[in-house]
């Protein structure tokens, strides 16, 4: 399953109605899953793995939390952006778009 998958569902099982933190948790389950090359390009694999620990760990609960200060931080002072995942958030938008104005059999949407 690519890591935009993962993001969509994460987005419509996320039982909250503040948009913005459903969105913060889409980019935490992509971070939490893809190989973020922007990421191995400034450190390496163990600070890509931890970097994915601690979005894993902050997409477990409401924001904000520490794991999500924590992330942050982390990435701080590593120096480091998760600029593939933002990316890949940035598709995911485009397809939240889409499954708003597209309709399928039964009046479901595309990704429900």
């Amino acid at each position: 399953m690519i890591a935009s998958s993962f993001a969509l569902a994460d987005y419509f099982s996320r039982d909250c109605t503040n948009e913005t933190e459903k969105r913060l948790h889409m980019l935490l389950a992509i971070i939490a899953t893809l190989d973020d090359t922007c990421i191995l390009y400034r450190s390496n694999q163990e600070v890509l793995a931890l970097v994915q620990q601690l979005a894993q760990k902050a997409n477990q609960q409401a924001l904000p939390n520490p794991a999500f200060q924590a992330l942050a931080a982390f990435c701080q002072s590593e120096n480091v952006s998760p600029g593939g995942s933002t990316d890949l958030l940035a598709a995911s938008f485009f397809l939240l778009s889409i499954n708003s104005i597209l309709l399928v059999i039964e009046g479901r949407t595309v990704y429900q």
